[in-house]
Protein backbone atom coordinates (compact mmCIF):
# COMPACT_ATOMS: atom_id res chain seq x y z
CA UNK A 1 0.00 0.00 0.00
CA UNK A 2 1.35 3.42 -0.90
CA UNK A 3 2.15 5.83 1.92
CA UNK A 4 1.41 9.53 1.86
CA UNK A 5 2.85 12.62 3.51
CA UNK A 6 0.46 15.04 5.18
CA UNK A 7 1.09 18.80 5.08
CA UNK A 8 2.25 20.70 8.17
CA UNK A 9 0.13 23.72 9.10
CA UNK A 10 2.42 26.73 9.42
CA UNK A 11 0.32 29.85 9.96
CA UNK A 12 3.20 32.12 9.03
CA UNK A 13 3.10 30.58 5.55
CA UNK A 14 -0.61 30.11 5.09
CA UNK A 15 -2.35 32.78 7.10
CA UNK A 16 -5.53 30.83 6.33
CA UNK A 17 -6.32 28.60 9.28
CA UNK A 18 -8.02 31.27 11.34
CA UNK A 19 -9.88 32.59 8.32
CA UNK A 20 -11.78 29.32 8.03
CA UNK A 21 -12.28 29.15 11.79
CA UNK A 22 -13.68 32.66 11.99
CA UNK A 23 -16.00 32.17 9.04
CA UNK A 24 -17.25 28.87 10.46
CA UNK A 25 -17.92 29.99 14.01
CA UNK A 26 -19.25 33.50 13.47
CA UNK A 27 -20.98 33.29 10.11
CA UNK A 28 -18.70 36.01 8.77
CA UNK A 29 -16.38 36.10 5.78
CA UNK A 30 -12.96 36.90 7.21
CA UNK A 31 -11.40 37.45 3.79
CA UNK A 32 -12.50 37.65 0.21
CA UNK A 33 -12.01 33.90 -0.29
CA UNK A 34 -13.67 32.36 -3.36
CA UNK A 35 -16.37 29.80 -2.73
CA UNK A 36 -14.81 26.40 -2.09
CA UNK A 37 -15.94 23.83 -4.68
CA UNK A 38 -17.35 20.44 -3.79
CA UNK A 39 -14.67 17.77 -3.20
CA UNK A 40 -15.79 15.85 -6.29
CA UNK A 41 -15.30 18.93 -8.45
CA UNK A 42 -11.80 19.47 -7.07
CA UNK A 43 -10.98 15.81 -7.70
CA UNK A 44 -12.12 16.15 -11.30
CA UNK A 45 -9.80 19.11 -11.75
CA UNK A 46 -6.91 16.91 -10.60
CA UNK A 47 -7.89 14.26 -13.13
CA UNK A 48 -7.69 16.95 -15.80
CA UNK A 49 -4.05 17.37 -14.77
CA UNK A 50 -3.49 13.83 -16.02
CA UNK A 51 -3.89 11.82 -12.80
CA UNK A 52 -6.23 8.89 -13.37
CA UNK A 53 -6.73 7.71 -9.78
CA UNK A 54 -7.93 10.51 -7.50
CA UNK A 55 -9.96 9.78 -4.38
CA UNK A 56 -11.68 12.06 -1.88
CA UNK A 57 -11.09 11.03 1.72
CA UNK A 58 -11.86 12.53 5.11
CA UNK A 59 -8.60 12.87 7.00
CA UNK A 60 -9.16 12.44 10.74
CA UNK A 61 -5.85 14.11 11.59
CA UNK A 62 -6.46 17.20 9.46
CA UNK A 63 -10.22 17.04 10.12
CA UNK A 64 -11.03 17.91 6.54
CA UNK A 65 -11.57 16.37 3.12
CA UNK A 66 -8.36 15.71 1.21
CA UNK A 67 -7.61 14.62 -2.35
CA UNK A 68 -5.44 11.51 -2.66
CA UNK A 69 -3.54 10.73 -5.86
CA UNK A 70 -2.47 7.09 -6.06
CA UNK A 71 -1.40 4.44 -8.52
CA UNK A 72 1.64 6.34 -9.80
CA UNK A 73 5.40 6.06 -9.25
CA UNK A 74 6.48 8.99 -11.41
CA UNK A 75 4.94 12.03 -13.07
CA UNK A 76 5.91 15.10 -15.05
CA UNK A 77 6.83 18.51 -13.68
CA UNK A 78 3.83 19.92 -15.53
CA UNK A 79 1.46 17.55 -13.73
CA UNK A 80 3.01 18.35 -10.35
CA UNK A 81 2.64 22.07 -11.01
CA UNK A 82 -0.97 21.55 -12.11
CA UNK A 83 -1.77 19.63 -8.91
CA UNK A 84 -0.23 22.39 -6.79
CA UNK A 85 -2.36 25.03 -8.48
CA UNK A 86 -5.50 22.93 -8.01
CA UNK A 87 -4.78 22.70 -4.28
CA UNK A 88 -4.20 26.45 -3.98
CA UNK A 89 -7.26 27.38 -6.02
CA UNK A 90 -9.68 24.92 -4.38
CA UNK A 91 -8.25 24.99 -0.80
CA UNK A 92 -8.11 21.18 -0.61
CA UNK A 93 -4.93 19.41 0.52
CA UNK A 94 -3.51 17.09 -2.13
CA UNK A 95 -1.67 13.97 -0.98
CA UNK A 96 0.72 12.10 -3.26
CA UNK A 97 2.90 9.03 -2.66
CA UNK A 98 5.91 9.86 -0.49
CA UNK A 99 8.28 9.27 -3.40
CA UNK A 100 6.79 12.30 -5.15
CA UNK A 101 6.30 14.50 -2.10
CA UNK A 102 9.54 16.49 -2.42
CA UNK A 103 8.71 17.43 -6.01
CA UNK A 104 5.19 18.41 -5.04
CA UNK A 105 6.22 20.48 -2.03
CA UNK A 106 8.77 22.37 -4.14
CA UNK A 107 5.95 23.49 -6.43
CA UNK A 108 3.24 23.88 -3.79
CA UNK A 109 4.88 25.72 -0.88
CA UNK A 110 5.89 28.89 -2.77
CA UNK A 111 2.33 29.19 -4.10
CA UNK A 112 0.90 28.62 -0.63
CA UNK A 113 3.15 31.22 0.97
CA UNK A 114 2.35 33.83 -1.67
CA UNK A 115 -1.38 33.18 -1.29
CA UNK A 116 -1.22 33.38 2.49
CA UNK A 117 0.74 36.61 2.50
CA UNK A 118 -1.66 38.27 0.07
CA UNK A 119 -4.76 37.25 2.02
CA UNK A 120 -3.14 38.32 5.28
CA UNK A 121 -2.03 41.70 3.95
CA UNK A 122 -5.52 42.28 2.55
CA UNK A 123 -7.11 41.44 5.92
CA UNK A 124 -4.84 43.81 7.86
CA UNK A 125 -5.09 46.59 5.28
CA UNK A 126 -8.89 46.43 5.23
CA UNK A 127 -8.86 47.15 8.97
CA UNK A 128 -6.28 49.92 8.82
CA UNK A 129 -3.76 47.77 10.72
CA UNK A 130 -1.12 47.00 8.11
CA UNK A 131 0.92 50.19 8.56
CA UNK A 132 0.99 49.67 12.33
CA UNK A 133 2.25 46.08 12.31
CA UNK A 134 5.40 45.76 14.47
CA UNK A 135 8.47 44.89 12.42
CA UNK A 136 10.16 41.61 13.28
CA UNK A 137 13.95 41.50 13.15
CA UNK A 138 15.19 38.10 14.38
CA UNK A 139 18.75 39.45 14.63
CA UNK A 140 17.86 42.05 17.25
CA UNK A 141 14.58 40.93 18.84
CA UNK A 142 13.87 38.14 21.28
CA UNK A 143 11.10 35.82 20.15
CA UNK A 144 9.13 36.15 23.39
CA UNK A 145 9.26 39.95 23.14
CA UNK A 146 7.89 39.93 19.61
CA UNK A 147 5.16 37.44 20.56
CA UNK A 148 4.12 39.86 23.30
CA UNK A 149 4.16 42.73 20.77
CA UNK A 150 1.87 40.75 18.44
CA UNK A 151 -0.58 40.08 21.25
CA UNK A 152 -0.73 43.79 22.07
CA UNK A 153 -1.06 44.64 18.37
CA UNK A 154 -4.11 42.38 18.11
CA UNK A 155 -5.76 43.75 21.24
CA UNK A 156 -6.69 42.54 24.73
CA UNK A 157 -8.51 39.42 23.54
CA UNK A 158 -5.21 38.09 22.13
CA UNK A 159 -3.49 38.16 25.53
CA UNK A 160 -2.15 34.70 26.36
CA UNK A 161 -2.41 33.36 22.81
CA UNK A 162 1.35 33.33 22.20
CA UNK A 163 2.89 34.13 25.58
CA UNK A 164 2.19 30.77 27.19
CA UNK A 165 3.76 27.48 28.25
CA UNK A 166 3.62 26.34 24.61
CA UNK A 167 6.23 28.88 23.55
CA UNK A 168 6.07 32.08 21.47
CA UNK A 169 5.50 30.32 18.15
CA UNK A 170 2.43 28.28 19.15
CA UNK A 171 -1.17 29.42 19.43
CA UNK A 172 -2.14 28.25 22.90
CA UNK A 173 -5.07 25.80 22.87
CA UNK A 174 -5.78 26.79 26.48
CA UNK A 175 -6.37 30.37 25.32
CA UNK A 176 -8.42 29.25 22.31
CA UNK A 177 -10.71 27.10 24.46
CA UNK A 178 -11.16 29.60 27.30
CA UNK A 179 -14.91 30.26 27.42
CA UNK A 180 -14.83 31.94 30.83
CA UNK A 181 -13.37 35.16 29.44
CA UNK A 182 -13.71 34.95 25.65
CA UNK A 183 -16.47 34.10 23.21
CA UNK A 184 -15.67 31.88 20.27
CA UNK A 185 -16.19 34.88 17.98
CA UNK A 186 -13.58 36.87 19.92
CA UNK A 187 -11.12 33.99 19.68
CA UNK A 188 -11.72 33.71 15.94
CA UNK A 189 -11.13 37.43 15.35
CA UNK A 190 -7.97 37.49 17.48
CA UNK A 191 -6.67 34.32 15.82
CA UNK A 192 -7.25 35.86 12.41
CA UNK A 193 -5.27 38.91 13.47
CA UNK A 194 -2.40 36.89 14.92
CA UNK A 195 -2.05 34.54 11.96
CA UNK A 196 -2.30 37.41 9.48
CA UNK A 197 0.30 39.40 11.39
CA UNK A 198 2.63 36.40 11.61
CA UNK A 199 2.31 35.74 7.89
CA UNK A 200 3.16 39.31 6.90
CA UNK A 201 5.93 39.77 9.47
CA UNK A 202 7.57 36.39 8.88
CA UNK A 203 7.29 35.36 12.54
CA UNK A 204 6.36 31.68 12.46
CA UNK A 205 3.19 30.74 14.33
CA UNK A 206 1.87 27.18 14.48
CA UNK A 207 -1.36 25.58 15.55
CA UNK A 208 -0.91 23.09 18.40
CA UNK A 209 -2.56 20.05 16.86
CA UNK A 210 -5.51 20.70 14.59
CA UNK A 211 -8.47 20.20 16.90
CA UNK A 212 -11.81 21.72 16.02
CA UNK A 213 -12.65 24.62 18.29
CA UNK A 214 -16.26 24.47 19.31
CA UNK A 215 -18.61 25.46 22.06
CA UNK A 216 -18.37 23.09 25.07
Amino acid sequence: MASFTRPVIDCAKTGLAAAYLLAAVSGQTALDIPQIPAPAEAAERLRQCGFETVEVSTDDELQEDVLIISGIESTSAEQIDCAAHVSIETYYSVLLPKTLNDLYQAAYLPLLEAQGRKLSRDWLEARGMLDHLPRYDPATMEEAAYADALEKFCGPTAKGALVSKYGPHALSPDWALDRRNLTIEQVGEAMMCLTSASSVSGFKVYLVGNEKIREP
